[in-house]
C-alpha cells in the first residue's frame, strides 16, 4: 500500500500497526496535491481488490480497507 505513495509523490510520514500516513503536498507542494492524494487511493483499492479476488480462489478471508483524504 506505501508505493501508490511513492509513485504520486507523496510522502509516508508515519507507519502505524497498520496504518500509513501520507502528506500530499509537504515537504513539497505541486498544486495538484489533492488528485495525486485521490489518485493514491483509488490505486490503493484497485490493488486491494486484484488481492482479494486473487486469494479468493484460495479460500481467504476477504481484506478490507478504510481510506480518509
Amino acid at each position: 500500500m506505501i508505493k501508490p505513495v511513492y509513485t504520486y509523490e507523496g510522502t509516508v510520514a508515519r507507519l502505524m500497526g497498520d496504518s500509513i500516513l501520507a502528506f500530499f503536498g509537504a515537504p513539497l507542494s505541486y498544486g495538484d496535491d489533492s488528485l495525486r492524494a485521490v489518485q493514491t487511493a483509488i490505486d490503493m483499492l484497485t490493488a486491494l481488490k486484484a488481492l482479494n479476488l486473487e486469494k479468493h480462489q484460495d479460500d481467504w478471508p476477504s481484506l478490507k480497507i478504510s481510506i480518509g483524504i
